[in-house]
């Protein structure tokens, strides 16, 4: 799960973020074997980076944060993109 968590955030500003609640990084799950598949990710892929032309045609536009990453990376982002990204 480390190498996983790395490719988000470093040990050192999870452990800064999770200590603000009391908690620790928790040496059990940093060192979990998990299977991921790993692929190219857009790495910023929010709803407000989608573009729908008149042909109802998607356009992705703002690669700036293209990586490699687990291939879940992308649609979980752009399914909670509903909820986090709020347009006012």
């Amino acid at each position: 799960m480390a190498v996983i968590r790395e490719a988000f955030i470093s040990a050192e500003r999870a452990t800064e973020l999770l200590a603000n609640y009391g908690r620790s990084l928790d040496p059990s799950v940093e060192s979990t074997v998990v299977q991921a598949r790993i692929c190219v990710q857009h790495g910023d892929l929010h709803g407000l980076n989608v573009l729908v032309g008149a042909m109802n045609a998607p356009l992705l536009i703002d690669f700036a944060e293209v990586r490699h990453g687990p291939a879940a990376t992308d649609p979980v982002i752009l399914e909670l993109s509903a909820i986090f990204h709020l347009v006012s």
